[in-house]
């Protein structure tokens, strides 16, 4: 529910209200990814080399984004040829 609710925010702030619950976790998904990259690029560019424990969230985030942007796209195009 978390992710649907990040998503929403974020489809609200860009004006995007026909996305289902699943396109809505895929935002939300993103949204946390493009967090976690940000911090581990903001440490390297200092010299600082991100923890295992970041580079396992950035795997598991794009697990999670992955299993999601395949359910959306089916959604969608099962949407679509109806």
């Amino acid at each position: 529910k978390d992710l649907q609710l990040v998503g929403q925010a974020i489809a609200n702030q860009h004006q995007l209200s026909t996305l289902s619950p699943t396109e809505l976790e895929l935002l939300g998904v993103l949204f946390y990814l493009q967090g976690k990259l940000g911090r581990a690029l903001s440490g390297a560019t200092k010299g600082k080399i991100p923890k295992l424990d970041t580079f396992n969230d950035i795997y598991v985030y794009s697990a999670m984004l992955g299993w999601r942007a395949d359910k959306a796209h089916s959604e969608r195009t099962t949407n679509d040829e109806d």
